[in-house]
């Protein structure tokens, strides 16, 4: 894996799994993981989706605050675990600590969780969206940064 920040995220993420906390990464640094060369290409952050049943992302939310990750709801800072009705429509906690931004996705329109949590991989310390997944996921986005990636990997847009 190529990624600056690279041993930042890893060592969060083990965090996670030592706590037992069902997430898998997304993204960019999830095909990283997988083992995907993207030479010149930048990584901005990391991307997880959390198993929003029970108490999984709650537990990733204070398992990264209390590591001295800042936390924010859309861009307010939040220091206690927000409430359901505050949670609604906002898709993503964001967790933040010097250069690297961890985005804790628990709603998102194209991703059916059970499915993906259940397809995912260990790989290492950590766990990762199944490669067909992620990939899928970049071209049903549709953004010019995902085609561009896309593209970088020789895969169809």
């Amino acid at each position: 894996m190529m990624c600056a920040e690279q041993n930042e995220y890893i060592n969060a993420l083990s965090k996670l799994s030592q706590e037992n906390v069902r997430y898998a990464v997304i993204g960019t640094f999830g095909l990283l993981a997988h083992g995907f060369s993207i030479d010149g290409y930048t990584v901005s952050d990391c991307d997880i989706i959390v198993d929003s049943s029970g108490t999984h992302l709650q537990q990733a939310w204070q398992i990264l605050k209390d590591d001295g990750w800042e936390t924010f709801l859309w861009d307010v800072l939040i220091t206690e675990f927000p409430s359901q009705e505050s949670l609604k429509n906002k898709y993503y906690i964001r967790a933040r600590r010097g250069h690297t931004t961890i985005d804790i996705c628990y709603e998102h329109d194209s991703i059916d969780y059970a499915e993906w949590l259940e397809r995912r991989r260990r790989i290492g310390e950590i766990y990762v969206a199944d490669s067909a997944d992620i990939i899928e996921l970049k071209r049903t986005n549709d953004r010019e940064k995902d085609r561009a990636l896309l593209a970088k990997l020789n895969l169809r847009t």
